[in-house]
């Protein structure tokens, strides 16, 4: 669940491998659409393009 800092919303991760969840906060994510502005509907076909945790890419697309 995202929670509140002093910048607003932060997103939390939750990692599974090997039967264990490890949970962190990302800086940020970079989605393939603006899900300020599309239709809620959409957002659930919104696709994760990036995420950096800690200033280093943790994810990113088509890698």
């Amino acid at each position: 669940m995202p929670t509140k800092n002093q910048n607003g919303l932060r997103c939390i991760l939750i990692i599974q491998n090997d039967q264990k969840a490890y949970e962190m906060a990302a800086d940020f994510t970079v989605f393939d659409k603006d899900i300020m502005t599309i239709p809620e509907m959409e957002i659930l076909d919104t696709k994760v393009e990036m995420t950096i945790v800690g200033g280093k890419v943790l994810y990113q697309a088509g890698k």
